[in-house]
């Protein structure tokens, strides 16, 4: 074999030798594997704002995320005389940011709202509101009956569009024996109140609360007796704690 021949062959070894490591060295790499951390997702939580009796008037509301953030789903609006409004609202609420304002169909007086929302972490969620104060109210006398010995029934009727939170009852005389009364509403419902209980003489019965909130009256009827025979004229009289009407507008 020449020399040049010699050369030749060794070259063509080298080369080879060196095709592999060319090709490691410039060829595009490609993924084989991974690995992925994802967190715990939060579990959907449900809270509850208590109204304070002087906020429960409320028109209109909004969610402030006051420190950290949320995704707020919805609120249950809980009205004191046990009806219920859903609001939507699917949002998210990052730290300082509030939701859209929501006005509720009617200023009905709110007693709580439930929250559904999911936390990111800590939160805390103020509830914003247009709240009124609850209504001025006044004692207003509603009507008065002479009251016999036995015992005996009456009717007070009532023509008024006043609204009406509490009844109480008075003695202009002796003493009488009030068993109970029966409250009509202008809706036509009745409410009957088991009072069982001695006015004393030119005294009044406590506070009664109207179940409910302000309502309309057309009709009160109780049943009561005096164990006194006499000569002197004894009344029962009824009043009523009207709530203001401007307040109620």
């Amino acid at each position: 074999m020449t020399m040049l021949s010699k050369l030749a062959v060794t070259s063509a070894i080298v080369l080879a030798m060196a095709a592999p490591m060319a090709f490691a060295q410039t060829s595009e790499l490609r993924p084989i594997g991974q690995v992925q951390f994802e967190p715990e997702p939060f579990a959907a939580e449900t809270d509850v704002f208590q109204i304070r009796p002087n906020d429960r008037r409320i028109r209109s509301m909004r969610i402030l995320a006051d420190e950290g953030s949320a995704d707020v789903r919805s609120l249950l609006v809980n009205y004191a005389d046990g009806g219920q409004e859903r609001v939507r609202v699917r949002q998210t609420l990052r730290e300082g940011e509030k939701s859209a304002l929501f006005r509720l169909n009617e200023p009905r007086p709110v007693k709580s709202i439930e929250i559904s929302y999911v936390p990111k972490g800590p939160v805390t969620l103020v509830l914003l509101a247009d709240s009124r104060r609850q209504p001025v109210a006044e004692w207003k006398e509603l009507g008065c009956k002479s009251v016999g010995f036995l015992v005996d029934r009456d009717v007070i009727r009532l023509d008024t569009e006043d609204r009406f939170r509490a009844l109480r009852l008075r003695s202009s005389g002796f003493a009488i024996r009030l068993e109970e009364m029966n409250v009509r509403y202008g809706n036509g419902v009745r409410d009957r109140y088991v009072v069982q209980t001695t006015i004393p003489s030119n005294g009044r019965t406590s506070q009664i609360d109207l179940r409910g909130e302000a309502r309309r009256i057309r009709e009160i009827d109780f049943i009561y007796g005096s164990g006194v025979i006499s000569n002197v004229k004894t009344k029962l009289c009824v009043d009523g704690l009207a709530v203001d009407a401007e307040d109620e507008e």
